[in-house]
């Protein structure tokens, strides 16, 4: 349906909501939890994310959609994976990279040059 959106609430448990996008008004259409991840709710550092930012891409035979999730410990440190999710019901997420961090791009880096 053109007038909604599926987003993605949370990774962890993953939670997709269908979001009416002319009201804003939304309800919950799938809960799927990854046993290897910290839960929200239950841990204080859980993985964050955004529905999967590259999608659809074919992956052993499936179609997937590729996201990228984070830890955040404290204002500089972030831990990221990346995922594989099935961009249809059931939504589950099928894969997860190791993880790994990228370094926080600051003043110790200089400005760039004019």
């Amino acid at each position: 349906d053109e007038g909604t959106a599926v987003v993605e609430f949370s990774l962890n448990p993953r939670v997709l909501l269908q979001v009416d996008l002319a009201t804003g008004l939304w309800y919950q259409i799938y809960e799927t939890r990854i046993a290897e991840l910290p839960v929200f709710s239950v841990s204080k550092h859980f993985y964050r994310g955004g529905y999967c930012c590259v999608a659809p891409i074919s992956w052993q035979g499936l179609e997937v959609g590729l996201g990228v999730a984070h830890i955040k410990f404290n204002r500089y440190v972030f831990l990221h994976r990346f995922y594989v999710a099935r961009t249809g019901p059931p939504f589950d997420v099928l894969a997860l990279s190791p993880e790994f961090c990228l370094r926080f791009l600051g003043a110790s880096f200089g400005a760039p040059s004019a």
